[in-house]
């Protein structure tokens, strides 16, 4: 692991989430990204490690036990805090970027956000994203053999329950697979790799 680049902001006027998605970064967040030359692996694995690596991380500093829903995203306390973007530039090496947000305090909010979104209520600054491309670096092992999988299952949101995928598709959710994939049975086990789920009781 070598050559990171971090850039870290405490808001953002042109925030991005996935699909496009404009992704709304007031002052009382943190935001930040980092790049580097991925060498070998799985690269679906990417987001999954990450996400397990920034909980963990959360909690042990903060003491803030955050869930994860598939794929990207921690919630704490039923509403979404933290959001992850990974990116593939394909040149002579893989060049990966990845983009981290975190509602570390409420502030300003528009009310369409207020329902779904919720905050950590802990100041943070960039001294949190330096620990993180820290501890993203020494428990990178863990995403070389995959094992870090069982962390991620271990705090993931809805399993037994009903997900509906962004293609209408629908399933009882069972986990994750050991490429990052969603699980899920309908009439059969099937899975997805890309899309997003939205989470309801199993009737």
């Amino acid at each position: 692991m070598h050559s990171h680049v971090l850039v870290t902001a405490k808001e953002q006027s042109s925030g991005r989430g996935r699909m496009g998605r404009d992704f709304f970064s007031p002052i009382g967040g943190l935001y930040f990204s980092f790049s580097y030359p991925f060498g070998e692996g799985k690269l679906s694995l990417l987001t999954p490690y990450v996400v397990v690596v920034l909980r963990r991380l959360i909690e042990e500093k903060y003491n803030k036990s955050c869930q994860i829903k598939w794929v990207n995203d921690l919630y704490y306390e039923g509403k979404k805090v933290a959001g992850i973007l990974t990116e593939a530039m394909y040149r002579e090496k893989t060049q990966v970027i990845i983009g981290i947000g975190i509602n570390a305090m409420k502030n300003n909010w528009p009310e369409e956000l207020k329902e779904k979104a919720g905050a950590l209520d802990t100041p943070m600054d960039a001294s949190f994203a330096t620990e993180f491309l820290h501890a993203f670096i020494e428990n990178y092992p863990s995403f070389n053999d995959g094992s870090f999988i069982s962390e991620y299952k271990k705090y993931m949101m809805g399993i037994g329950k009903k997900g509906v995928l962004s293609d209408g598709r629908y399933g009882k959710i069972l986990g994750v697979g050991s490429d990052g994939e969603l699980l899920l049975e309908n009439e059969d086990q099937f899975s997805v790799s890309t899309g997003e789920v939205s989470l309801f009781a199993w009737e």
